[in-house]
């Protein structure tokens, strides 16, 4: 629950932000705004949550994954195209990881 303040000041400062923006900010721009620092927030809860009620290590090695999971979010979302390295250094990482947590 720690985190609820940092997630209440955040969501006023971007209202109160797009109310008084040069650029003005669209009801859109401040949804994706509040969205990702609900998801945020929320990953950090989970991943504290996990740390005290798990192995430490293993937490740790998987809370490190976030840019695989960006990348494949990438390409299923936005329709990126990874080269041939990077498909296989995203393989590596995850058989690096699955070596490591079983």
């Amino acid at each position: 629950m720690s985190q609820v303040p940092q997630v209440a000041v955040t969501l006023i400062v971007v209202l109160v932000g797009a109310r008084h923006s040069p650029v003005g900010l669209t009801g859109r721009m401040v949804a994706v705004v509040a969205g990702a620092g609900f998801a945020l927030a929320l990953g950090n809860m989970a991943y504290f949550a996990a740390a005290n009620e798990g192995d430490i290590g293993v937490v740790s090695v998987l809370g490190a994954l976030s840019p695989l999971v960006t990348a494949l979010l990438a390409v299923i979302f936005l329709r990126e195209r990874l080269l041939r390295l990077e498909v296989m250094a995203l393989g590596v990482v995850f058989l690096g990881t699955a070596l490591v947590v079983l």
